[in-house]
């Protein structure tokens, strides 16, 4: 059968091929190394796993029969599987602001400022440990560690439900539970981009959208589980099914790529200049795309609207964020992975500089509200796929990782300062939340013209699809 090299990797990258077949067997390269690997146009030499591919070397040539499938029964149980985690996982993070409301009104486990600061440690945890949690998906297998993701992020529900101080909540709902957030969700969204070619990123976006619709079905379901049971026994159910239901979801999760032998840092993707300007872009987005999620409800409080028309606004933002997920990833098949990475992070800026700024009416918060979550959705979505238009996807939960390190950080600091330019400009212009909106749209746009750099570094040709 005639070899090719792999689509989309015409540059020269840092491209590590993977070997179709190896799902979640222990096989290591020392196994592959000493086995008899039989094929008819790749040798186990041709295959230097660790070894990344430099200027200087040639991209290694790739069978037909290695390359992922693009579709079938497995693949589509792969994107399933990835799906129900984020439902899961993120549908229940998304929906502190329900525990957080019900413990403020009940006078539990501290003050608003406290509680507030137990719902930034989830995020911020979570994508902090995204490198590490990359370099041992790579040694110890994806469903290894989602499997241990799952037992600590049920066990964190399960102990915070004995708790009786806020430490006591702080250690188990605030650092234990996203530990095991983090060690499904990085392996479960990177996963669905070695099974797929033409439709990676259609499928990534639909196993991502489980997060929207997590987020939509968990806050009314915990609303009525808390007024009904009260907080221990709410969480302590959600820890039990959780671990139970992710570890049976893990049981379908399956890789195509071989584990390493050690816990090593592949230091030849820092010397890629391309690999500093996602770290920039993802930094620059990362201060912004936080502050509508937490601005949008308070800002239709200051247009004259109730509590219920302000969760409305959040309600418009998660299902366009569902759409955007989906609509976007389809679009980015066919129209590039990278272009459309470009097209999400300037249409949330613009969005925001130019819709949101001069929003005095209800009916255009709404529209503001759906752009935002359309860009924004389609933006989570096409992130993995247009890692691998760069490096290929044999160190894509590691890379993957890497770029949202910032996340962690930013998730620390953007609403804290969203909220000091809230409180220092008040009364300078008509609409008090003007230098929150100019801060966020600001730094959207710079992500943008940074996405910008990234795609003009594969091709200077304003209608390329890359």
């Amino acid at each position: 059968m005639a070899a090719r090299p792999l689509v989309g990797l015409e540059d020269k990258s840092l491209y590590i091929p993977s070997v179709a077949g190896l799902e979640e067997a222990d096989l290591t390269e020392t196994d592959l190394k000493n086995s008899d690997f039989n094929s008819s146009s790749v040798t186990v030499e041709d295959l230097p796993l660790t070894e990344p591919v430099t200027e200087e070397k040639k991209i290694p040539v790739i069978d037909d029969e290695d390359q992922p499938p693009d579709g079938g029964l497995q693949a589509w149980t792969i994107v399933a599987s990835s799906f129900l985690i984020h439902f899961l996982c993120w549908g229940n993070a998304y929906s502190w602001g329900v525990y957080q409301r019900y413990l403020v009104s009940n006078g539990l486990y501290g003050n608003t400022v406290s509680l507030a600061a137990l719902g930034s440690s989830q995020t911020g945890v979570i994508f902090l440990l995204g490198m590490p949690i990359g370099i041992m998906t790579s040694r110890y297998g994806f469903r290894r560690l989602i499997q241990i993701g799952a037992v600590c992020f049920g066990s964190g529900y399960i102990f915070a439900s004995f708790g009786t101080e806020y430490w006591h909540l702080f250690l188990s709902q605030g650092v234990l539970a996203p530990i095991g957030i983090a060690l499904c969700f990085f392996p479960s969204i990177t996963i669905a981009s070695q099974w797929f070619t033409t439709k990676r990123a259609i499928a990534t976006g639909i196993a991502v959208s489980g997060t929207g619709l997590g987020g939509l079905v968990y806050s009314v379901m915990i609303e009525a589980m808390l007024e009904k049971l009260g907080f221990q026994w709410t969480i302590r159910i959600v820890g039990i099914y959780s671990v139970v239901l992710l570890l049976l979801v893990s049981m379908l999760i399956k890789q195509r790529t071989a584990r390493t032998t050690t816990l090593k840092v592949n230091w030849a993707y820092f010397k890629d200049y391309r690999i500093w300007l996602f770290l920039l872009q993802s930094a620059f987005g990362s201060l912004a795309f936080q502050i509508p999620i937490v601005y949008l409800s308070q800002f239709a409080g200051s247009l004259g609207e109730n509590p219920a028309q302000g969760a409305f606004v959040i309600l418009i933002f998660n299902l366009a964020g569902m759409i955007g997920r989906v609509a976007l990833g389809f679009a980015a098949d066919s129209l590039g992975r990278l272009n459309t990475v470009v097209f999400c992070t300037l249409f949330t800026g613009f969005s925001t500089l130019f819709i949101w700024s001069f929003t005095y009416s209800y009916g255009l918060l709404l529209v503001y509200a759906f752009c935002e979550g359309i860009g924004v959705g389609g933006f989570v979505s096409v992130v993995p796929p247009a890692i691998v238009e760069l490096w290929g996807f044999q160190d894509l939960p590691f890379l993957f990782g890497v770029i949202n390190f910032p996340a962690g950080i930013a998730t620390f600091v953007g609403a804290p300062i969203a909220g000091l330019i809230l409180t220092q400009t008040q009364g300078q212009f008509s609409n008090p939340y003007l230098g929150v909106i100019l801060f966020a749209g600001c730094f959207m746009s710079a992500s943008g013209f940074t996405s910008l750099a990234i795609r003009l570094t594969r091709s200077t040709k304003l209608f390329a699809r890359v």
